[in-house]
């Protein structure tokens, strides 16, 4: 028997060889990240099937998978590594869409005070529009040269605002709030291009005069 299942190994190792010589022939070189050889090994081998990991390595290349993507036996390891993937580049692109909003990726206790400021100012009366806004205008100061180049920089500059010290502390932001941040996130923050203030219920003296949506008035640098 141990006969037997020594040869059925030996022609597995031969098929995945033989498969892999195949793609690397017929289409060209392949230049496979590590990041990708890692997680297809990984999961290969823990399979135990020596020649579907060989062949896992070439299918990592891109090239490959976009050539022969539907003729592939999907199996439950490659949902894996799918998911993986994708969540990766879910990842990546919301880090990417974070450096377009502030100028840098913040941490995620930065993201909770930024959320937290945005829910002092507008409360639970300001309208979608207003408080998408108020996350625009306090985004674009933390990447704008003129102003402090962090989230707690900016909330926390002398006589800007006021919530900062009188009612961030205990403000949590409800869903209407982190509705607003991904949206503002996802288009990357320029829907009130120029908005570099507002105040609730008249103009901040300094700035040039713009719009009001709801309580706030909402302006431009001089």
């Amino acid at each position: 028997m141990s006969k037997i299942n020594e040869h059925i190994d030996l022609i597995v190792i031969t098929l995945g060889v033989l498969g892999l010589l195949f793609l690397m022939c017929f289409f060209g070189s392949i230049d496979t990240s590590a990041a990708d050889k890692a997680v297809f090994l990984d999961i290969y081998t823990a399979k135990g099937n020596v020649g579907r990991m060989l062949i896992a390595n070439a299918l990592a290349a891109e090239d490959i998978r976009s050539s022969i993507y539907e003729t592939i036996e999907r199996s439950d390891s490659w949902y894996e590594v799918e998911t993986w993937k994708k969540r990766l580049e879910e990842e990546a692109s919301y880090e990417n869409h974070l450096k377009t909003l502030f100028g840098y990726i913040p941490t995620e206790e930065e993201i909770q005070l930024f959320l937290g400021i945005v829910q002092a100012e507008c409360g639970d009366t300001e309208p979608e529009a207003g408080i998408d806004c108020v996350v625009e205008c306090i985004a674009r100061r933390v990447r704008d040269p003129r102003f402090p180049n962090t989230i707690y920089g900016v909330i926390s500059q002398r006589n800007q605002f006021e919530t900062f010290t009188r009612q961030l502390q205990g403000s949590v932001p409800n869903n209407r709030v982190r509705e607003s941040f991904k949206r503002t996130v996802e288009s990357g923050g320029e829907r009130y291009p120029g908005i570099l203030f507002f105040t609730a219920g008249r103009y901040n003296a300094y700035c040039r005069p713009g719009f009001v949506i709801g309580n706030h008035y909402f302006g431009y640098m001089p």
